[in-house]
C-alpha cells in the first residue's frame, strides 16, 4: 500500500462514517448523534431488515460469497 493510494475515494465514505461515529470526550456525543440524532450503523448485522425481495436475495448471495472467500483464504493460508 502506498502513501498516496489511487483508490482513496472508494474508502472516503467509510472513513467519514467511522470518524463521525466516534464520541467526543467533552460532549460524550458523536458528530452523527449531534447532527442526526443517532450513529450510522456500520455493522451489517445491526442494520434493520428490509422487505425488498431483491435486496434480501442479494444479501444472501453476498453472505454465501463471504463464506466461500473465507474458506478459500483459509485453505491458501494453511
Amino acid at each position: 500500500m502506498s502513501a498516496a493510494p489511487k483508490d482513496w475515494t472508494q474508502w472516503l465514505a467509510l472513513a467519514s462514517a467511522v470518524h463521525n461515529n466516534q464520541r467526543n470526550n467533552t460532549t460524550g456525543l458523536s458528530p452523527n448523534q449531534v447532527l442526526l440524532g443517532y450513529d450510522i450503523p456500520l455493522n451489517p448485522d445491526l442494520v434493520s431488515s428490509v422487505i425488498n425481495k431483491t435486496a434480501e436475495e442479494r444479501v444472501k448471495i453476498m453472505e454465501q460469497r463471504w463464506v466461500q472467500a473465507t474458506v478459500a483464504l483459509n485453505e491458501i493460508a494453511g
